[in-house]
């Protein structure tokens, strides 16, 4: 038997079962929660159901009446979400069909996408939580989702999304370089994706909640059917440096003049190279995240949502480790490097993607002379004032962030030490 939050399933190998996952599903139903907190009776379309515990977990734990579709195409994962549902004492009304409390689950046999290309318009949210990568599903759940709906999108598939040039530009449409930022990338290829094929279907996403934990990522979207056009000012290009200079190029600009692949960072004198097109704006809604944080009980989700409530819109974030190494230098303390950007007066915040790393509104030359500041050996007066930790700065590492379990080191089939599927 496994337990998880307020369901039990039962063990078996024939129906795939993620444990890794846990925190996935928590976040899920928090959102999902949050969203409906002003809606009722509505309609919730989980794609891929498995064992049915992310569903089951829906019934037992959402606050409000509404319907749960719970689909696989595996016949025999339908079987053991039937026996599930029964185990955790719903109620079979009639075949598949299911009811508990104010709640009824319907199970259907089908292929994803079929299944939402046949249902227009029909559900108010809906769950993609594939093994590997989402790409192929975002098309037929924006035909699908009401106006206003929310989509929750996971995606396994990270190497692929901020590693692997020639396999994003074939899944994603998207240009790619290897950056020290790259599980911020991964968010921002996603979301400029999803962004595209709205557009084709003359709508308009927005993000709300855009994570990237362990080794995937998961972002919810409100879906609207107006201001479809907006959704080009939400992209653009980028020419990165090494030393972790960018600057933005607008999509217009590169449409009506193309690309100069000669062109030099204005910093350090590399060649600067092309990626995009990619998301340009916020990865998280301030207000949603602000409500949703008062729902996480769980210490690691809290921490991450708090983490994540407090990130600046900047694109991309600096590590550390890397600046220092470029430079060959020691590693400034992450405390003091953000105590000297607030000294100078510029935006600072933590990044959930990556523990020792920060983003801010800073031009990268100012970080690197905080660097060279830092090592110098003529350490005056000046030098102390400019790193006195800010009392701003334990803000970000007070207990209630958690950072130290920002990063679970959990692989994709595995709880920590445990290589099972379940």
């Amino acid at each position: 038997m496994i337990f998880e939050g307020d369901a039990k399933i039962h063990k078996t190998n024939d129906v795939f079962y993620n444990p890794a996952q846990k925190l996935n599903r928590d976040l899920t139903i928090d959102v999902i929660n949050q969203f409906m907190a002003e809606k009722d009776n509505l309609h919730i379309f989980e794609a891929m159901s498995a064992t049915g515990l992310r569903g089951i977990r829906f019934a037992r734990e959402l606050d409000k009446k509404c319907i749960i579709h719970m689909n696989d195409s595996n016949e025999l994962a339908i079987k053991t979400i039937s026996k599930n549902c029964t185990l955790n004492g719903f109620t079979e009304i009639e075949k598949n069909v299911f009811q508990y409390s104010n709640k009824s689950i319907i199970l259907t046999n089908d292929d994803c996408n079929t299944h939402l290309y046949k249902n227009k318009n029909y559900y108010d949210v809906i769950d993609i939580d594939p093994f590997g990568g989402c790409s192929i599903f975002v098309d037929s759940a924006l035909v699908n989702i009401k106006n206003g709906g929310l989509l929750c999108l996971t995606a396994t598939d990270t190497a692929v999304l901020c590693t692997n040039r020639t396999k994003c530009f074939l899944k994603y449409d998207t240009i790619i370089e290897k950056t020290d930022a790259f599980k911020e990338l991964a968010l921002r290829v996603l979301i400029g994706y999803v962004l595209r094929q709205a557009s084709k279907y003359e709508k308009r996403v927005i993000p709300i909640l855009s994570l990237s934990i362990d080794f995937y990522v998961r972002i919810f979207f409100i879906v609207h059917k107006k201001d479809s056009k907006q959704n080009i000012n939400d992209l653009s290009f980028y020419n990165i440096c090494i030393c972790g200079n960018n600057e933005k190029i607008d999509i217009y600009a590169k449409i009506r003049f193309g690309v100069n692949s000669n062109i030099k960072c204005d910093f350090c004198g590399s060649n600067y190279k092309f990626i995009g097109p990619l998301y340009n704006k916020s990865l998280h809604d301030s207000n949603f995240l602000s409500k949703l944080s008062q729902r996480c009980s769980e210490k690691r989700l809290s921490g991450i949502i708090n983490v994540a409530k407090m990130e600046l819109d900047t694109f991309l974030y600096y590590s550390i480790y890397s600046m220092s190494s470029l430079k060959k230098t020691q590693c400034v303390p992450l405390k003091s490097m953000l105590s000297a950007l607030l000294y100078y007066n510029y935006k600072i915040s933590l990044t959930h993607c990556s523990l020792n790393s920060f983003k801010t509104n800073a031009p990268v030359k100012k970080i690197y002379e905080i660097i060279e500041m830092y090592i110098s050996k003529d350490r005056k007066i000046k030098y102390h004032e400019v790193f006195a930790i800010k009392k701003e700065i334990e803000i970000f590492f007070n207990d209630r962030n958690y950072r130290g379990l920002l990063n679970s080191k959990l692989g994709p089939l595995s709880r920590k030490n445990n290589n099972n599927k379940g």
